[in-house]
């Protein structure tokens, strides 16, 4: 049996190439390429702890568009971990590094007013610890993808606040949790009161 938890994003900004001393915190995030010009952006979500007779399923974030985002065309775009942190002082030229093999590709529709994107192997290396969960990036790679704006973070209409929905599988009670193998020395002593014969 499966079941789910969300949880909305506590982080975001958005970075564009033109403006790279700064960063920009807004209701909203944009990614995407307009003439000449990248929009990339941030979000985290901090991670629950799973309970040890349980395992991640299967993991997806859902944004959700905004303003003419609502009809812009259908098209691609990137979504990587992060291996830096972001915070207030980040910009364009301080921007953090992303892990590249582990780059997923995303489609828009203009028939949805949200995007949903499976993270399920971003979600499994940041809960078997083989990745810190530093955060995700999105981007368009091509001169094709167009610009599009999703709820933030900072949004204060909560139903625009991207979240993350990660769906829990149960182990069976009668399942033996994972164990770890622990190797050790040890020695036998006389009991207490005897002497070695």
């Amino acid at each position: 049996m499966l079941s789910s938890i969300d949880i909305p994003a506590s982080k975001s900004l958005t970075l564009l190439s033109n403006y790279t001393k700064t960063n920009i915190r807004s209701n909203v995030i944009t990614i995407g390429k307009r003439k000449k010009y990248d929009y990339i952006s941030y979000l985290y979500f901090e991670l629950p702890l799973i309970p040890a007779n349980m395992e991640v399923y299967s993991a997806e974030i859902v944004l959700f568009k905004t303003g003419n985002s609502l009809n812009e065309a259908d098209n691609y775009y990137w979504i990587y971990p992060l291996l830096e942190d972001f915070s207030t002082y980040t910009n364009y030229y301080n921007r953090p590094n992303y892990e590249s093999s582990l780059g997923m590709v995303f489609s828009t529709s203009k028939d949805k007013i949200y995007s949903q994107i499976n993270i399920t192997p971003i979600i499994l290396q940041w809960i078997n610890n083989n990745l810190s969960n530093k955060g995700l990036t999105l981007f368009g790679r091509s001169e094709t993808a167009g610009v599009i704006t999703y709820g933030s973070a900072l949004n204060k209409d909560k139903y625009l606040v991207p979240f993350l929905r990660m769906y829990l599988k149960r182990y069976p009670d009668n399942c033996c949790i994972k164990t770890v193998p622990i190797s050790c020395k040890y020695s036998i002593l006389p009991p207490i009161g005897k002497e070695k014969l």
